[in-house]
């Protein structure tokens, strides 16, 4: 060859290595760019076909936190269930927005880029209109105390229901949109990589053609082929006729992790092997990695060579397989069906086939009128379809029917779907079969309005219903009537014989009130025991109240009836009793809207408490002067309540004197100084402190206080052997730590036990007899005495009283008032002495008033009494100088 010749075929050579090495790499860096691509468009599809799958998880989250929270069982998991599919969706659809990390199906933290084109961004808009109502409503729910679940449980149910529809609608598409897309750049790549390849390899053999043409005119052919491998941007082995390895190039190095010049001498099949998924790679760490090769044999000065190409196609094989995935979402939980422009169907998933019942083949080239139900018109079908056309979406509810006949609801989506020039290609729908969810959106209404023992409406509904009944007298100049009725000594059904039994009573006094009104009427359970009546339309002002009363009386007749109770859960003996209870109502009237629904409830119920502080089985209308009362009686009651706290109480004491004038003891008793109202009789606050259960920290203190007086007594030789009665409230004595309490009393004051004296009454003694003996006889061996307080006027029960560990009966002032005018109370006075006498026990008696009196009293053996005969009630200054000692507190 001439030197000019030799020149130009060097400069071909390099120009051809140049392109080659050129082309090489901007081949390799696109291919990876749109493989890159196509990665991110396949975790688009996958976030989309979880954003459906959270979208229902919250609804059911809720649907369960709801039920829980009814029922008062746990709501945590559910709640932070609840957060967790939130928290995730919203941070998906942003991330489809405007694009930023989110979290990945594995938990891993993702770059996701905005959603891309037309179709697939107005879808995304959309979804966020979509979202923003439920996701207030959701974030209500999260921010919400426990109390306030009923109100927001419900409105977030409904928003939650109608919003999942159409985000489920919009991800669907989404999901269609983005394997659109998808498909098409894999159509690029496949279509780029044929054309890069075929051009690479042509350029590699055009170089390798002047390469083995310079070996053969012996112009440095082997440098020439080295300068080729090290410059190709793919990896590329040199391998000889032995299967080693002769030559790598930098990029072979890296791919396999070898160093510099590692890869000479070693066996081709150290390298690449073959397995079930296709052609691996394994480097010098032992790590195995999918690869494709190219290979051409060569003859360089006489020998035969190979060389290879090895290129990594992991990325590739992963983005493939985000394409299955994707193709694996056709294949969801909803039905989808796919036509062509002319409504001709050409595919359908499995989900298809288990709700409608069809297989593929009976429904493929089918129009979708094969489904229809006929239960909708020809108008319908004319709305649906104009929908389509004009928004390029429709979703709905929609009658279709089953294989076998069967007509179900479905919530149905149909989405069109244009070619690159507007112009329809397809259409595809989604359905679920909703059957199940109408049925459950019904039990939740159930839930939400009635009362789930009786049925009857419950307090929500009452209160939707009042107000429209109160609009409805006030425009027709009609009267209307709220009933209130209460079951009399519910509670202590429930406490004996359990709720169960409790429930039976509730269930049957329930029907009893349905079938004592009209079918326009409203009855209603409140809670407990308690139940409300509306009748509308009772006449005009004169005939209100007329006919208000004998639907009252009506109803208390109807609930006084005896009930047949099933007690063969509770382990008695009988499996049924006969069981009678009475009820109290409390009748308010009203037209028009000049009171709230509150206030009425409020008035019924103010009419309702006088009804039973009547005596029960009684009926009582609302007037004014009973809120009144019963107002003062709740300031009284507040009143009583700061009393209690910051102790404005006294212990004044009455002397109780023997036959020979002298004080032998005393009763406490307690008084009440308001800081307002001055003394308060305890007429007046006991009734209250028994009723609204202040009696138990109020009887404390007395009980405290009395010790504390009888310690100081103790230490006055003119005071110290007086004895002090204190009453203890049946309540007080009820508790199961009186015993410890009162001992403790009696520790921490230095009190003398055998001068303390705990006055009981008879009616005590009616319940928990056994259990009231127990402690008697545990104080009573600590040295306490006892005395019976209001002897015969009670459950005066013989067999008792001689069980009963007492000191003394006390003759109630009933008796002793009229001893001398009544025969009866005589005769009683004297037998009580008697008694007291035939069981060792003394006897006081308590309200002398005059000497006639006492004379009768001692005539007969009593020779203890007590009353203003003798002394008033004095504050412990003045019954100590009563007793010529100086005062001691």
């Amino acid at each position: 060859m001439s030197p000019g010749g030799d020149q130009r075929s060097s400069r071909i050579a390099v120009i051809a290595v140049g392109l080659f090495l050129l082309f090489d790499f901007a081949a390799l860096a696109l291919n990876f760019w749109l493989s890159w691509h196509i990665e991110q468009q396949a975790v688009g599809i996958n976030l989309a076909g979880r954003q459906r799958m959270l979208s229902q998880r919250m609804v059911k989250s809720l649907l369960s936190i709801e039920r829980s929270a009814r029922a008062g069982a746990p709501i945590e998991g559910s709640l932070e269930e609840l957060r967790l599919s939130f928290s995730t969706f919203d941070d998906t659809l942003r991330a489809f927005t405007s694009g930023h990390r989110t979290r990945g199906g594995g938990g891993d933290e993702i770059d996701l880029p905005p959603a891309k084109g037309d179709a697939a961004v107005q879808l995304v808009q959309q979804a966020n209109s979509a979202w923003a109502p439920m996701r207030s409503r959701l974030i209500a729910v999260l921010d919400a105390k426990y109390e306030d679940f009923p109100e927001v449980l419900p409105l977030a149910v409904e928003t939650a229901n109608e919003s999942n529809q159409t985000l489920l609608r919009l991800m669907n598409e989404l999901t269609s949109e983005l394997e659109r897309q998808t498909q098409q750049q894999a159509a690029r790549i496949r279509l780029f990589q044929g054309a890069a390849f075929a051009l690479a390899l042509l350029n590699f053999f055009w170089a390798l053609w002047l390469y083995r043409r310079r070996i053969l005119l012996g112009d440095r052919s082997l440098t020439l082929l080295d300068d080729i491998i090290d410059r190709v941007a793919a990896a590329v082995l040199v391998v000889d006729q032995n299967g080693r390895i002769l030559k790598a190039n930098d990029n072979a190095e890296r791919l396999f992790d070898y160093a510099r010049d590692g890869l000479q001498g070693v066996a081709e099949s150290q390298l690449l092997f073959p397995d079930g998924h296709g052609l691996q790679a394994r480097n010098s760490k032992g790590q195995s990695f999918l690869v494709e090769i190219e290979g051409k044999e060569v003859i360089v000065d006489g020998q035969k060579l190979r060389i290879v190409s090895v290129f990594d196609i992991t990325e590739r094989k992963r983005a493939e397989e985000y394409l299955r995935i994707a193709a694996t979402a056709f294949e969801a939980q909803e039905g989808m069906m796919v036509t062509n422009a002319d409504s001709v169907i050409l595919r359908v998933n499995r989900a298809f086939t288990h709700i409608t019942g069809y297989a593929p083949e009976e429904v493929v080239g089918q129009n979708p009128r094969i489904l229809a139900s006929g239960r909708h018109g020809h108008e319908f079908y004319s709305a649906m379809w104009e929908a389509i056309q004009r928004d390029g979406s429709w979703q709905g509810e929609i009658w279709n029917r089953r294989k076998d006949g069967q007509a179900y609801p479905e919530w149905l989506t149909i989405t069109t779907v244009r070619g690159d020039e507007g112009e329809v290609s397809h259409y595809v729908g989604t359905f679920v079969d909703i059957a199940m969810r109408k049925t459950a959106e019904d039990e939740i209404k159930h839930l939400a309005f009635y009362d789930q023992l009786t049925q009857l409406a419950n307090r929500r509904l009452m209160m939707d219903r009042l107000p429209l009944v109160m609009a409805s007298t006030g425009r027709h100049g009609r009267y209307a009537a709220l009933m209130l009725i209460d079951l009399d000594n519910f509670k202590a059904l429930n406490d004996r014989l359990g709720h169960a039994v409790g429930d039976q009573l509730l269930v049957e006094a329930a029907a009893r009130l349905k079938a004592c009104v009209r079918s326009e009427d409203t009855v209603a359970r409140l809670g407990g025991d308690e139940f409300v009546v509306i009748l509308d339309d009772v006449g005009d002002a004169a005939l209100a109240p007329v006919h208000a009363e004998h639907a009252g009386q009506k109803v208390l007749l109807a609930l006084s009836r005896p009930y047949q109770l099933d007690l063969s859960n509770t382990g008695g003996e009988a499996h049924h009793r006969t069981h009678y209870c009475t009820s109290s109502i409390g009748i308010v009237l009203f037209s028009g809207q000049s009171l709230t629904a509150d206030e009425l409830l409020k008035r019924a119920d103010t009419a309702m408490y006088q009804a039973k502080a009547k005596g029960r089985n009684t009926l009582r209308f609302f007037d004014p002067e009973m809120q009144a009362a019963f107002e003062a009686r709740a300031a009284l009651e507040d009143d009583l309540r700061r009393a209690v706290v910051e102790e404005q109480f006294v212990l004044h004491f009455q002397p109780q004197v023997d036959a020979n004038g002298r004080v032998v003891g005393a009763e406490a008793l307690v008084r009440w100084l308001h800081p307002e109202r001055g003394l308060i009789s305890p007429a007046v606050f006991i009734p209250l402190a028994e009723e609204s259960g202040l009696i138990l920290p109020l009887g404390h203190w007395v009980l405290r206080t009395a010790c504390e007086q009888l310690a100081a007594w103790s230490f006055d030789p003119a005071m110290a052997h007086l004895t002090l009665a204190v009453n203890v409230s049946a309540r007080q004595f009820s508790s199961p730590n009186l015993v410890e309490e009162v001992l403790a009393m009696i520790e921490v004051t230095g009190a003398p036990p055998q001068n303390l004296k705990l006055e009981l009454t008879e009616s005590m003694l009616l319940n928990n007899t056994e259990e009231i003996i127990a402690k008697m006889h545990e104080l009573k061996s600590r040295g306490v005495g006892f005395s019976l307080d209001d002897f015969g006027t009670g459950y005066s029960s013989l067999s008792y009283l001689k069980r009963l560990p007492l000191d003394q009966l006390k003759i109630d002032q009933s008796f002793v008032r009229d001893v001398l005018l009544d025969s009866n109370d005589a005769a009683i006075a004297r037998t009580v002495v008697a008694l007291g006498k035939s069981l060792g026990l003394s006897v006081i008696a308590e309200g002398v008033e005059t000497e006639e009196q006492r004379a009768f009293l001692a005539d007969s053996g009593c020779h203890v009494y007590q009353g203003y005969f003798f002394s008033r009630p004095l504050p412990v200054k003045e019954f100590s100088h009563l007793l010529g000692s100086a005062p001691q507190q």
